[in-house]
């Protein structure tokens, strides 16, 4: 395996262990699948980890792998080098973006979740 295909698996990997450590089960995809990198999710996510930083580009990959979901919810986790995975860019345009704020909101109102607390 290439450094470059071992630094994104372990990026993928690293990823999945932080979801499913806060209450998620997902599970990574065969490689290179059209469908996005992690399954288990209602979303689907795309994991990078690059030298060089192209949101719109890994924007519009995981948009494309969104439309054969049918989730309606891309979201990039992309590698911060250097740092935990807790600090890694998690990236999506505004228009979901805005809709995940909505549902935080009202799981804040409906009190399942406290303002500033955190699992991670």
């Amino acid at each position: 395996m290439s450094k470059t295909r071992r630094t994104g698996t372990d990026h993928e990997n690293q990823t999945r262990d932080y979801l499913n450590a806060n209450g998620f089960g997902v599970e990574r995809e065969a490689f290179s699948s059209p469908l996005g990198d992690l399954k288990g999710a209602p979303a689907t996510i795309e994991c990078k980890s690059h030298k060089h930083i192209t949101l719109s580009d890994f924007l519009e990959q995981t948009k494309r792998s969104d439309a054969r979901t049918g989730h309606d919810m891309p979201i990039v986790v992309v590698k911060r080098r250097q740092h935990n995975i807790k600090d890694a860019y998690f990236v999506t345009d505004l228009e979901h973006g805005a809709r995940l704020l909505k549902a935080y909101q009202i799981c804040l109102e409906i009190g399942l979740l406290e303002e500033g607390a955190t699992d991670g």
